[in-house]
């Protein structure tokens, strides 16, 4: 059931114990919602807890390294960026009563959802709620949202990246080293990644007049880095002129492939929902499990033909 932002904030108020999830293969956002509503209840003297059923990227671990889980007793248990309760994973099986979340495509049903689907990140979405709570935000959850943000806007490139994002872009511009985090999350990369990288520009393949990308990389790749530390990777499809859609294919397990649409001209979740996955208008997602990558490759080239009009 869908809640107003009073409702959501009366929560928090009225309870002082929170157990938070979030989804698996965490993303920026991901870790910047989790830590940065745990970080603010413990603030106000409640105590909180972060969960998720796989580590989080370790480009972040600068942000969190000084947050500790506190011992629950009978907690709240509350999702945020969440699409579905099976994004939880190994968590799937826990009675999430609250939910903060972005995507237009959510369907978890959950008792308490708050949902802003224009909003750009999750964590976006929780400053507004920090604000309306009239409360003092700790600069470290300041800078997570920041993170939050520029992760889920890919550094300010997709076009939902809205005026209200500007705006509390340039609030947090006052208050922390916006710069400096940027350069953590996009600019700064060892031989490893960089080698990665590379591996992803010579998989790509081009279709539909050059207007359809597809790149994917192998397990033994991803390796380099470790599975959660991909983010970003989904952004370097975008960057050829004239694609109108961009899709990674990433192996992070063995015959497990993660898929990312992204794109300024479709509605990409339309194509991730075929799948099984779901997501935004403009960042998608799904998973799918097969051992044949080519035949994966031909089935997503016969999903675009017949649901976008390419020129």
């Amino acid at each position: 059931m869908k809640i107003e932002i009073n409702k959501i904030t009366d929560i928090l108020k009225s309870n002082d114990e929170f157990e938070i999830y979030t989804h698996k293969n965490p993303d920026g956002d991901a870790v910047a919602s989790a830590f940065a509503l745990a970080m603010v209840l413990q603030s106000l003297d409640k105590t909180a807890s972060v969960k998720c059923c796989d580590p989080f990227p370790e480009k972040f671990n600068y942000l969190i390294q000084d947050f500790k889980n506190d011992n629950l007793e009978n907690p709240i248990l509350v999702g945020v960026d969440i699409a579905g309760i099976g994004r939880l994973g190994d968590y799937s099986d826990k009675n999430i009563t609250v939910c903060i979340d972005h995507h237009s495509s959510n369907k978890c049903e959950i008792e308490n959802t708050y949902l802003e689907e224009n909003a750009v990140s999750c964590s976006l979405i929780l400053y507004k709620i920090f604000k309306y709570m009239e409360i003092e935000i700790p600069k470290s959850v300041l800078e997570l949202v920041f993170a939050g943000i520029v992760t889920d806007s890919s550094c300010f490139q997709l076009s939902s990246t809205n005026a209200e994002a500007y705006a509390i872009t340039a609030e947090l511009a006052d208050r922390i080293d916006t710069h400096s985090i940027i350069n953590n999350i996009f600019l700064s990369k060892d031989k490893n990644e960089l080698k990665v990288e590379q591996e992803l520009l010579k998989s790509f393949s081009y279709h539909n007049n050059d207007q359809l990308v597809i790149a994917y990389l192998r397990n033994e790749t991803i390796s380099l880095i470790g599975k959660n530390n991909t983010g970003g990777l989904s952004a370097i499809v975008m960057k050829s002129t004239g694609i109108k859609l961009g899709v990674t294919i990433l192996e992070k397990t063995p015959n497990i492939f993660n898929l990312s649409f992204k794109s300024s001209y479709f509605d990409v979740s339309v194509i991730a929902s075929t799948f099984g996955g779901g997501g935004h208008e403009n960042s998608a997602g799904a998973i799918v499990e097969t051992n044949n990558l080519n035949e994966l490759i031909k089935n997503i080239i016969i999903h675009a033909n017949k649901l976008y009009k390419f020129s």
